[in-house]
């Protein structure tokens, strides 16, 4: 439960899921693949599970750890990237998550790249996805971006970290809040 931003969100071992106590949208996210363009690789199986206090954590293998925080400013979510995953030789250092839409919201990249604006059937953003910021081991901020993984289909979502010359571990970290 979320007092501040009035939700409740359920964690399935793929992703979540959140919905106001009043209202009838759903919204969430599910990773789906993360790696290099030409060398990504597909989460499968069951994550390990931690719980501690407001956060929650899905170690999915020894390279990605994705985390979310549940407190009055919304719901943080994140990865920690431990270490850099294998590449495809001509990988330019352009990081990718591809992240599924869940529930009932539809997903729109902010002009600037740097957050998701999730509607409603009538077109109201309900939830603001945003703060994105990316850094390495030495606190380096890294450029990252939003994108469409297929601008036909809004229910998946591209999130880049240019990771040319970082030093691992990364942190991705976004926050979902309440419009």
């Amino acid at each position: 439960r979320n007092p501040g931003q009035q939700w409740v969100t359920k964690f399935d071992g793929r992703g979540f899921v959140s919905q106001p106590k009043n209202g009838d949208w759903q919204w969430g996210l599910e990773l789906k693949r993360y790696g290099f363009p030409g060398a990504t690789r597909a989460v499968s199986g069951t994550p390990a599970v931690k719980a501690a206090g407001q956060r929650l954590t899905y170690d999915w293998d020894t390279v990605v750890q994705e985390g979310w925080v549940n407190d009055a400013r919304g719901l943080e979510h994140g990865f920690i990237v431990r270490k850099r995953p294998a590449a495809a030789r001509d990988a330019a250092g352009l990081l990718q998550f591809e992240l599924a839409v869940r529930g009932s919201l539809t997903a729109q990249i902010a002009a600037d790249g740097l957050g998701v604006q999730f509607r409603d059937a009538a077109g109201n953003t309900v939830i603001n996805y945003s703060e994105l910021r990316v850094w390495d081991a030495d606190g380096k901020v890294l450029r990252s971006h939003f994108e469409p993984l297929d601008p036909r289909n809004p229910s998946l979502v591209t999130l880049s970290v240019n990771e040319c010359g970082a030093r691992y571990p990364l942190t991705i970290d976004p926050i979902g809040m309440a419009k």
